[in-house]
């Protein structure tokens, strides 16, 4: 056979399928493994299926996998084994609204560090609140929050299961996060992947790949700690299903500051009255300006505004300017 391919995966099984050679064969054999050593013509197959495709089950959640398949000719004996085709089983995935400080429990995170030599760790070397957080590090332990000025690309990520139903359409992703590093070569990107990709240490992940979505841009030049609160536009074949929210750092081997990738105080959670966007500017004169935005989806009853000459940003607890039921305003 041919052209081994994965198809769904869940918590505990997964189905691949593959293409028949010319002459087809009267079954095929499939073996399942955590161990990457291919199977010869003496191992015992994990299964026997008549069609051109299989699905194994009782498998563990967040684990490594590798799985081959020969044809099985009867009498006339067997093919060769085609693969490994390698994968994860999702990690029994977290529920929204999610919160992890990295502090209390399990935090059930799958790194994909491979032989990297700047790693990703959980541990004490950085925290912005209360002990520990998400970081990189070129100890074998992870002891520093530091990094080496070697090639690398390393992934640590979460499954997160996105609610049937999002009125909204939108979903809140937030975190605490700092990384120095060297501008536009030493970074953090955040991506949001389905399930049946896994990233591959060394490999930088991209929308083609992936066929994931980059969320906000390259996380950097940044020595101390700040917030980051990313709305994420859900797209409707997300809803009731499992996606992976994956933290990539990369870095070249120039130069670059330490202290590399640290996160911490990672919530996410269903938007349930959505922000509006696009605020510009209309006809603006000395004493009056008039601005517009857009609508979300479903639109509100109305909206607050706030003017201030000041540039410190609002709070939720700031009172509002004024407020007004179409998405314009004349000051």
């Amino acid at each position: 056979p041919s052209a081994l391919t994965l198809g769904t995966l869940t918590t505990t099984s997964a189905s691949f399928s593959w293409t028949a050679p010319a002459t087809a064969p009267s079954s095929y054999d499939y073996y399942i493994s955590t161990d990457p050593t291919a199977p010869t013509n003496t191992t015992t197959p994990t299964g026997n299926v008549n069609p051109t495709n299989a699905t194994a089950g009782s498998l563990t959640p967040s684990t490594n996998y590798n799985v081959w398949v020969r044809s099985n000719c009867g009498p006339a004996g067997t093919s060769f084994w085609i693969g490994p085709l390698n994968f994860n089983t999702p990690q029994i995935p977290g529920t929204m609204p999610y919160a992890q400080n990295f502090d209390s429990g399990a935090h059930n995170f799958s790194f994909v560090n491979g032989t990297q030599t700047n790693k990703w760790f959980v541990g004490t070397a950085a925290s912005n609140s209360p002990t520990s957080s998400l970081y990189i590090s070129d100890q074998a332990a992870g002891t520093t929050n530091t990094y080496s000025h070697t090639l690398t690309r390393v992934h640590a990520y979460r499954d997160i299961e996105f609610p049937t139903t999002i009125n909204s359409g939108q979903v809140l992703l937030k975190f605490d996060w700092r990384s120095l590093g060297e501008n536009n070569f030493d970074f953090v990107r955040v991506w949001i992947v389905p399930i049946n990709y896994t990233p591959v240490a060394g490999t930088q992940i991209t929308a083609a790949n992936s066929g994931g979505t980059q969320i906000g841009g390259n996380y950097q030049m940044n020595g101390s700690w700040s917030t980051v609160n990313n709305v994420v536009t859900v797209p409707a074949a997300w809803n009731g299903t499992i996606r992976r929210v994956v933290f990539e750092w990369s870095n070249d081997g120039g130069g670059g500051a330490n202290p590399p990738a640290a996160i911490d105080n990672l919530e996410m959670s269903v938007i349930t009255c959505a922000a509006p966007t696009n605020l510009v500017a209309g006809a603006i004169d000395p004493v009056s300006a008039v601005f517009n935005w857009t609508a979300p989806t479903p639109a509100p009853a109305g909206y607050d505004y706030y003017v201030t000459t000041s540039p410190v940003p609002p709070t939720a607890g700031t009172v509002p300017t004024g407020y007004v039921t179409s998405p314009t305003v004349t000051l």
